[in-house]
């Protein structure tokens, strides 16, 4: 079901979710967190933030909502192929807190 987060108001929000079954989502908060530290932000338009935008979408099967599927699943592959080959990584292992998230054969830097 398409969907998005986000804080429609202005103080902090607090949210609390369950996700069933809730596959690699951890790792995808990981991801999404640690390249926001590193300065990856949607709203940053640079090429790099571009393929890393792709990777978090081929990588964690987490399309975006406001794009058509179609062209969605045309444009991310491709670009996610080209971080890989350039070495970018969605996921490191220093994003997480436990022990038990490793990285797989497909994360890009």
């Amino acid at each position: 079901m398409p969907h998005t987060y986000w804080n429609a108001g202005a103080g902090e929000l607090h949210q609390t979710v369950t996700l069933e079954p809730a596959l690699q989502h951890e790792r995808f908060f990981e991801s999404v967190y640690g390249l926001a530290a590193e300065g990856f932000t949607p709203e940053r338009r640079t090429f790099k933030n571009a393929l890393l935008g792709a990777g978090l979408v081929v990588e964690h099967h987490t399309w975006l909502a406001e794009v058509p599927m179609t062209l969605q699943r045309v444009v991310f592959p491709p670009l996610a192929a080209l971080a890989r080959m350039l070495g970018f990584r969605v996921w490191k292992p220093e994003f997480t807190g436990s022990p038990a998230s490793q990285p797989d054969s497909s994360s890009l830097r």
